[in-house]
């Protein structure tokens, strides 16, 4: 049996396409998109939903974007001073 994670045993042709996980994508929004990794690539992904790729930078972008206002919220008073029409700055 060929060793699979020596690079000379691997077929050369493959789809990189083939198989994915339901993640979140950064550009098209859809929360339940299939993601897969484009392997040639290194750092690239594959959105099946919108047809594009997007790379590791604009994940850690989506969520640093995402932590920063999670933080926000963690900071808010929860003790009944806020009302629907209290605004507060989000931090992006």
């Amino acid at each position: 049996m060929p060793n699979s994670l020596d690079p000379s045993k691997r077929p050369t042709t493959c789809q990189p396409h083939a198989r994915g996980l339901m993640l979140p994508c950064p550009h098209c929004g859809d929360a339940a998109a299939t993601i897969t990794f484009v392997l040639a690539a290194g750092d690239r992904f594959y959105c099946a939903d919108h047809d594009g790729d997007f790379s590791a930078n604009d994940v850690r972008e989506f969520i640093a974007k995402w932590t920063a206002v999670l933080a926000w919220i963690d900071q808010m008073p929860m003790d009944g001073r806020l009302t629907q029409t209290t605004r507060m700055p989000v931090p992006i």
